[in-house]
C-alpha cells in the first residue's frame, strides 16, 4: 500500500498541482447558488456511495466545518437523500446518488427537478462537477489501493 495518493499516482510536480487544484475545487461550491452545506453533503454522499475510505476523514472534517456537526458521514449510508432536511437538499442528494450509481439515466427531468426546488442550472452544474471530480478521485484511490493517511 502507498500511504499517500499524491505519491501513489505520480512523482511529477505538474501532476501534483493539477491534483491539488481538483481538491481545492472540491472543498467549496463553485457557484453562489449552491450552499456550502449542500456542497459538503454532495461530496460526502459521493464518497460514501463510492465506498472510498481514503476520503472519509476529509469529508468527515468537511461536514463538521460546513454543516456544524449536524450531519455525520455515517448517516449518509445507505440512502443519502433520506437525511435531507429541505426539499433542495433532497433534490441535490438524489441527483448526486443518481450520478454515482446510474449516470447513463440522467435526463432533462433531473435539471428540471433543480428548478422546481428553487435551484438554478448553476447549482445543477456544480453538483454534476463535484460528483464527477470526486468519483474520479475515489475510483483512482480504490483502484490503486491507497490507504487513508492517519
Amino acid at each position: 500500500m502507498v500511504p499517500n495518493l499524491f505519491k501513489a499516482v505520480s512523482a511529477s510536480d505538474r501532476f501534483h498541482k493539477r491534483h491539488q487544484m481538483v481538491l481545492d475545487l472540491l472543498e467549496h461550491p463553485q457557484t453562489d447558488t449552491l450552499t456550502a452545506p449542500m456542497h459538503a453533503l454532495v461530496r460526502a454522499a459521493t464518497v460514501a456511495l463510492g465506498h472510498c475510505d481514503y476520503f472519509r476523514a476529509t469529508v468527515d472534517a468537511l461536514l463538521e466545518r460546513k454543516c456544524n456537526g449536524s450531519i455525520k458521514y455515517a448517516q449518509l449510508l445507505p440512502d443519502p437523500p433520506a437525511i435531507a432536511r429541505t426539499e433542495q437538499e433532497r433534490v441535490v442528494l438524489a441527483f448526486a446518488e443518481k450520478l454515482v450509481k446510474t449516470p447513463y439515466k440522467i435526463t432533462a427531468k433531473d435539471a428540471q427537478g433543480f428548478r422546481d426546488a428553487g435551484l438554478d442550472d448553476k447549482a445543477y452544474v456544480d453538483v454534476f462537477n463535484t460528483v464527477a471530480l470526486q468519483c474520479s478521485l475515489d475510483r483512482l484511490a480504490n483502484a490503486i489501493g491507497v490507504a487513508a493517511d492517519k
